[in-house]
């Protein structure tokens, strides 16, 4: 049997939610079954990197501006020489216009995209997200999603048929989430002390994802636990910003920056306490299935799908968004009972092993890639 080549098409592989979920794909397709081809727009980053060390076709800064559309013939090439079957469009403004645009143009019409995120009217840019999905998903076959409350969203707001929406939910690589015996050497290199309780956050240091919210529970929390200590692990825009705000609210010795990590399955033993407190829509959270994997409790806000992964009560707690009373509160709930949170760390893991398993998602992608060329 012929294998079916696919083609992955990105910004850039750089580490991210999105950007590991396309490395996991990537990283478990049957190789008998199927080939895979990247293409970043732009820089390959360090999933790109370590796929390209793995020997898969990692094709690269495409562009180099947002409008470069003349060089579409890059891409014709890359599509022709590979013959692909699928293009895989994970969905962003540049690279759903860039990639159908460009493959219509070159003859290719089975397109496939990832849309990651829902927005409502306040949201920023909206319009021209809508104005690009009434204009380019008509060229697309099947639209990809990793919620239930997701589909809902696309097909009564966005007015998306029913049967082009497929909700395949993200996965872990469970066997990667082990406890660690490394958590006291990466006490030692915080500073924090070795019976310290932790509270962490794993999340792109950019507004939307709260970290101001989180920086304000951490001080009402240690008002009551000295002794806490608060592990932010991320980076972005927001980074100078939120360390002077741990000045500001004289939390500094006990909060800790550690940047990106990509050996994050390393870090989270640490945390005591697992948080997620976006304050815009997430329609599904990478890091909440990691700190499940981890039988880590998780503290996470009410928002898009992510009560489909936090089970209110059962895995951990789910607060109203933007609330850092409420944050605190659940947070020290936790904290001032360790069977408790034990209990829902166990649950969190078990919800893991059967709705969320990386093998799973890889399966349903297999079954959707073979229905596609049928």
């Amino acid at each position: 049997m012929e294998r079916i080549n696919v083609l992955f098409l990105t910004c850039s592989l750089e580490v991210g939610g999105t950007e590991t979920h396309i490395y996991q794909i990537i990283s478990n397709l049957d190789k008998k079954k199927f080939n895979s081809v990247v293409c970043c727009l732009y820089d390959p980053g360090s999933h790109g990197n370590a796929l390209i060390k793995n020997r898969v076709r990692v094709y690269h800064n495409l562009i180099r501006k947002k409008t470069d559309l003349l060089r579409f013939w890059k891409f014709a090439k890359i599509c022709r020489e590979e013959n692909i079957r699928i293009i895989y469009i994970v969905n962003f403004p540049i690279t759903i216009s860039w990639g159908i645009i460009c493959g219509i143009l070159s003859g290719y019409k089975l397109f496939l995209t990832r849309i990651t995120t829902t927005r409502s009217s306040t949201t920023p840019g909206v319009l021209k997200w809508r104005i690009l999905n009434k204009l380019l998903l008509p060229f697309v076959k099947k639209i990809v999603v990793q919620a239930e409350s997701h589909r809902d969203y696309l097909i009564q707001k966005e007015g998306i048929r029913s049967t082009k929406v497929e909700v395949i939910y993200n996965g872990v690589d469970l066997a990667r989430f082990r406890y660690s015996n490394i958590v006291n050497s990466f006490k030692k290199i915080l500073n924090i002390p070795e019976n310290a309780p932790v509270v962490g956050i794993v999340a792109r240091l950019s507004y939307e994802k709260g970290h101001k919210i989180f920086l304000k529970a951490a001080r009402k929390i240690n008002e009551q636990i000295s002794s806490a200590h608060f592990i932010i692990v991320g980076d972005g825009e927001d980074r100078e910003t939120l360390e002077q705000m741990t000045y500001d609210l004289s939390i500094q010795s006990n909060t800790h920056f550690t940047g990106t990590m990509t050996n994050i399955y390393e870090i989270l033993p640490l945390f005591d306490v697992a948080v997620l407190c976006s304050i815009a829509k997430e329609t599904f959270s990478n890091a909440i299935l990691e700190y499940m994997a981890l039988s880590k409790p998780v503290v996470a806000t009410d928002l898009g799908s992510i009560s489909e992964q936090v089970i209110d009560g059962q895995t951990g707690y789910l607060v109203p968004p933007g609330d850092y009373d409420a944050l605190a509160g659940r947070i020290m709930t936790l904290l001032n009972d360790p069977m408790l949170a034990h209990k829902m760390g166990k649950a969190g893991r078990a919800l893991v092993e059967r709705k969320f398993d990386v093998r799973e998602m890889v399966n349903k992608y297999e079954s959707l890639f073979e229905s596609l060329v049928i």
